[in-house]
């Protein structure tokens, strides 16, 4: 696992090399110190952790972001690059079920609102199945002032 997450900072730098880390993330490193720090990672054993989470964990622990913040930030942008675009492509499959022919004319509230839903289904069928939910719903919609004024003139 850890090799695996190894190779993919060695093509992010890498693809620094080749411009694209820097075109892409160069307002956050400092390329020539990233380097140095990245050597000083790769030669020492004590550095060596099953998961790039760990190694993460390891620098803060230690108090070493300090010393080491472009390893540091390069761990933390490894960590939230997602993997695939599965999860994108997932959304815009749930929104195009939604939004159909029919209800095109719906706000875009209510659009937001149902393509949580679709989107989100797993939460949702998880609280569902929740004792009090449907009572908490229901009081809390209670606790909203619905009363409209109605004059006559």
């Amino acid at each position: 696992m850890y090799e695996q997450e190894r190779t993919k900072v060695h093509r992010l730098v890498r693809s620094w090399e080749g411009f694209k880390l820097k075109q892409t993330y160069g307002q956050y490193f400092e390329f020539p110190k990233l380097k140095s720090e990245l050597s000083i990672i790769y030669s020492s054993d004590q550095f060596n952790k099953t998961h790039i989470y760990k190694l993460l964990e390891y620098l803060r622990e230690t108090d070493l972001t300090t010393v080491l913040p472009q390893v540091s930030k390069l761990c933390a942008l490894v960590l939230t690059i997602p993997a695939t675009s599965a999860s994108a492509e997932r959304s815009f499959s749930a929104l195009k079920r939604i939004k159909t022919y029919l209800r095109n004319n719906q706000s875009q509230n209510r659009l937001s609102n149902l393509s949580l839903f679709s989107i989100e289904k797993y939460v949702l069928m998880t609280t569902k199945c929740e004792p009090n939910l449907y009572n908490d719903v229901i009081n809390d919609f209670l606790k909203q002032n619905r009363r409209i004024e109605l004059s006559y003139k």
